[in-house]
């Protein structure tokens, strides 16, 4: 009875890397001003974890208004770990999406990692208008 209940606290326990990215999901929650975090993901596509080393790096994209879109890259992220990633200059209703690739030792591979519409910050409002005499 004691080994169950032991057993029974450590699956329920919240561990740091659920803590941080909980529930891994597919979607990329965006906070204020469309800005939102990537989690890299802790498993591989064939629900292998991966070590620390294993990501060469992310890339995040995002595409707003008329077909705009700028993609910025992260370097060496951690699984599990969340980066914040903003993109101040987009406006307006658009999406983002992540992929992230392997290092070389571990393939080079390259795979999704989340994607979601997303609304930026505001369109600005058009300047005021000026008679010139």
């Amino acid at each position: 009875m004691r080994t169950l209940i032991l057993v029974l606290a450590l699956a329920t326990m919240p561990w740091p890397a659920q803590a941080v990215c909980p529930g891994h999901s597919n979607a990329i929650t965006a906070g204020a001003n469309g800005s939102f975090r990537l989690c890299p993901k802790e498993v591989d596509a064939d629900g292998v974890t991966v070590p620390a080393g294993y990501y060469a790096s992310c890339q995040v994209t995002a595409v707003w208004g008329d077909s705009q879109t700028t993609t910025v890259t992260l370097p060496t992220p951690t699984p599990g770990t969340p980066v914040l990633v903003s993109f101040p200059a987009a406006r307006g209703v658009g999406g983002a999406t992540g992929t992230c690739t392997s290092t070389a030792a571990y393939g080079g591979l390259t795979g999704a990692v989340a994607a979601s519409a997303i609304t930026f910050r505001p369109v600005a409002a058009p300047a005021a208008a000026v008679l010139a005499q």
